[in-house]
């Protein structure tokens, strides 16, 4: 896989982290707490069975009363983790794991109110999270005992009308993208500290920790977020006291986040059955200091660290399901997301109830994300490649394919209208085209809600079920395997100059796999190369520009520029989260071979893949050598100064388009290199006077240089192309010190700024007049002379620097006579 390298290592040691604080509570006018019943119903909250039930549906709607109102919620099952989630915990030596299936998240809304919100866990009881008009409810079983008494806790928070929040993510006009390509997975481990697991119950963990996370699923599918993310819980691990003894560090959530992430870095067991990207420790421990008069923290995490092993880590802390909240606003940090009004526009009173705002007061009621946020995630998302995959192999498990295989037309009906319901046994048009229901009591007055039955709901005959609206034919249900449809057109070339690529797509839609039929086979995407044949005017370094992208990240306090680099076996540590985009070259030395999809793709000069035609040492393609020329001398000088410190030495012009670069000290001495990018003034290499590395790997105008200094014997390599011209400086260090500077590098023979920049034109005299009397005409006559030892050479060594002779001038001598 080839990534962008960063030569900063100091972006893998240090903990860039985020510290969040508030009261999830604050904006909770009056709170009031009750008992209520929760029951399985029809969408009008009619009875039709108890909780203990609940899992075995797709759909769902749960009813309860509460003071004078019912309350009725519309319940989906939500696929937010794996169908079998593995529960770690230690038992003395023994580290044990057992999976689960995870058959009680569900979301949803309440039936009637405009803009409302539920996130539920139902296991034969309720625990969840429901926001309705005016109203924020925290449903949870009162006892134990709740499988026989039924009874549940409901904590309502009266809040404000929030008519307004709903006006105002409408009005930005966002719309989710509907590629499938574009879908993001997030994988998350759960360590669930003892605090948590004595105070909630080792029986209600799981399923409290999952209702949480259901909540987070909720907040990344919320419409103000314009990337697909689904969050998917992959592991939950019960820590023991002894972990947390390696961790925790009492009011200190910067160091408790530093160990636990080296924690669970170096204990791969703790991933049991499932990998994931991002671990998350839950605690009801104090994380941050004890300071009056300040909120309290909530959560920590480094920003960025995503798919990093060594970073990508969070720390919560629990105060119940609002908690939720908080584990979306870290993971968000650990993505890239900054907080509201820090380093962006996105600051002020009307951010205050934003996902990232820098005190997190988000809750069901108020929570949307910022336009910076969302620029900052669509920035990253490209890099985080760990998010690609898709753990749910069959994410809609146990759900018959179509889904009304599985209810027919009398339990549509009792879902419909209740438990007394059955299919209108006297409607004698097509079953399918509308649901018509009757009461058992009452057959011949029947009722519909104007929707057709589910597409496999049984019509007929074991053969026939209910296709958009009709009742069809079809067969054994063999096996119908997908085939592909037409491929779509190229698009247009990604450069318009040099190597770039183009890509077509096709869809699995003719037809789609059915009946558990093969999907398609080969790739839904080809990518090719193309060239427009034109050579670029101006240079643009892909790498380089990707890596500034980090650029306003913070460490310490101050930003850092970010520079590309080629990492090799052996050397410094690199950044290396970030696969290149498409079309980027994969090294400097070879820029034609291109990544694609995280591969080197081979490419030849001619553009062609695969192909074996290369660039010959001036960089002719299929060139043998014919037009290239070497260019090779010596710079000898001992340098004189008065004031101290001395000014750079110009030695050479090293031109764009030049390869196998070599310069050399002929000798060891106390003076360095330095290396000047002419256009711009900008030192790349020793630069403010000083030697800053004996050894150094850098870009410089495109070119891979290898730089080292032992024993003050410099070196400096690169087997090029150099896209734009450098000047090699001289710091001069001891003026009884020769410096000796060999150099050597190959251009095309009509290439002359070698001669340009070494050999000058000078004045040598002035031509007689061109006659003797009257009016006539002389020019100056210059000399060629070597610019460094300003020793006179010959004649031809100026040949391309301009003219011997200058434009002639008008002479004057005395009158001719008229007898002559």
């Amino acid at each position: 896989m080839n990534t962008i390298g960063i030569s900063l290592a100091l972006f893998q040691s240090l903990s860039i982290l985020c510290i969040c604080m508030g009261s999830l509570r604050s904006v909770c006018l009056e709170e009031e707490q009750s008992v209520i019943i929760p029951y399985i119903s029809n969408r009008n909250g009619q009875f039709v069975s108890d909780l203990n039930n609940s899992t075995s549906y797709q759909y769902l709607y749960i009813s309860f009363k509460w003071k004078t109102g019912l309350h009725t919620l519309q319940l989906q099952k939500s696929v937010q983790s794996l169908s079998n989630i593995h529960l770690t915990w230690d038992d003395g030596n023994e580290t044990l794991s057992s999976s689960f299936h995870d058959e009680c998240s569900y979301q949803g809304n309440v039936v009637g109110k405009a803009g409302s919100v539920a996130a539920v866990s139902v296991c034969g009881n309720l625990n969840g999270y429901v926001l309705t008009t005016g109203y924020e409810f925290v449903i949870e079983n009162l006892d134990d005992d709740y499988h026989k008494t039924g009874l549940h806790k409901l904590t309502a928070c009266r809040v404000k009308d929030f008519n307004f929040i709903q006006m105002k993510t409408n009005n930005k006009s966002r719309h989710r993208r509907d590629a499938s390509d574009s879908k993001k997975y997030l994988e998350v481990l759960l360590a669930v500290d003892p605090s948590v697991v004595q105070f909630i119950g080792k029986e209600k963990v799981e399923s409290y920790v999952l209702t949480i996370m259901n909540i987070v699923n909720r907040v990344y599918k919320h419409d103000t977020l314009e990337t697909d993310i689904e969050v998917v819980t992959t592991n939950i691990f019960l820590m023991t006291n002894t972990d947390v003894k390696a961790v925790y560090v009492k009011n200190d959530a910067r160091l408790t986040v530093d160990r636990f992430c080296a924690y669970m870095a170096s204990h791969p067991r703790y991933a049991v059955g499932s990998k994931h990207d991002i671990s998350v420790m839950i605690t009801r421990n104090a994380i941050g200091p004890a300071v009056r008069r300040r909120p309290s923290y909530r959560g920590y995490a480094p920003i960025t660290g995503m798919c990093n092993p060594t970073r990508s880590c969070a720390l919560i802390k629990d105060e119940g399901f609002t908690s939720a909240f908080i584990v979306a606003h870290e993971i968000a940090h650990v993505i890239g997301v900054y907080h509201d009004g820090h380093g962006n526009d996105c600051g002020g009173r009307e951010f205050q109830y934003s996902m990232m705002a820098s005190m997190v007061q988000s809750t069901l009621h108020h929570y949307w994300w910022s336009r910076c946020s969302n620029d900052r995630i669509k920035q990253a998302m490209p890099y985080l490649t760990c998010m690609n995959n898709n753990p749910l192999e069959d994410p809609l498990k146990g759900v018959s394919d179509p889904l009304g295989k599985a209810f027919n037309l009398d339990d549509q009906c009792r879902y419909e209208f209740g438990a007394n319901h059955i299919s209108c046994r006297s409607y004698y048009g097509d079953l399918c085209d509308t649901l018509w229901c009757a009461e058992k009591s009452n057959m011949r007055l029947c009722k519909t809600k104007r929707g057709r039955p589910l597409n496999g709901t049984p019509c007929s005959s074991g053969k026939y079920w209910c296709m958009d609206g009709k009742c069809s034919y079809h067969g054994h249900n063999k096996p119908r395997d997908g085939k592909w449809g037409e491929w779509g057109s190229w698009t247009s070339c990604s450069t318009d100059c040099e190597v770039g690529i183009k890509e077509r797509s096709r869809r699995c839609n003719n037809p789609r796999p059915a009946f558990g039929g093969k999907p398609c086979e080969g790739d839904d995407k080809e990518v090719y190369t193309c060239s427009t044949g034109k050579e670029c005017k101006e240079y643009s370094d892909l790498r380089a520009l990707q890596c500034s992208a980090l650029n306003g990240i913070p460490i310490r306090g101050r930003a850092h520029t970010w520079l590309a680099y080629q990492k090799e076996k052996g050397q410094t540590r690199s950044f290396e989260d970030m696969d290149l985009e498409d079309g980027t070259p994969c090294t400097y030395e070879n820029p034609n071979n291109i990544c694609v999809k995280g591969e080197c793709w081979k490419v030849g000069c001619d553009g062609q893949m695969n192909s074996s035609e290369t660039y010959d040492d001036c960089g002719v393609c299929g060139g043998n050598g014919s037009d290239c020329k070497l260019v090779k001398g010596t710079y000898e000088r001992m340098f004189t100064y008065e004031r101290w410190p001395p000014k750079y030495e110009r030695i050479l012009v090293i031109p764009a388009n030049s390869r196998k670069i070599v310069i050399t000290e002929g000798q060891s001495a106390s003076h360095f290199f330095a290396v000047r990018d002419p256009a711009y003034g900008i030192y790349y290499l020793n630069g403010n006077r000083r030697l800053a590395t004996r050894l150094k790997k850098i870009v410089m105008n495109g070119a891979w240089f290898e730089y080292e200094n032992q024993y003050n014997r410099e070196s400096l390599k690169s087997l090029g192309p150099l896209r734009r011209p450098l000047e090699l400086m001289m710091m001069p260090q001891n003026k009884y010190q020769k410096a000796r500077v060999n150099y050597e590098y190959v251009v095309k023979k009509d290439d002359f700024t070698f001669e340009k920049s070494k050999y000058e034109w000078v004045y040598d005299h002035w031509t007689d007049c061109s006659v003797t009397c009257g009016d006539g005409s002389q020019h100056i006559v210059n000399k060629c002379i070597d610019k460094d030892t300003k020793e006179s050479v010959i004649d031809d060594r100026c040949l391309y620097v301009g003219s011997k002779t200058d434009e002639p001038v008008k002479c004057e001598r005395k009158p001719c006579d008229a007898e002559t």
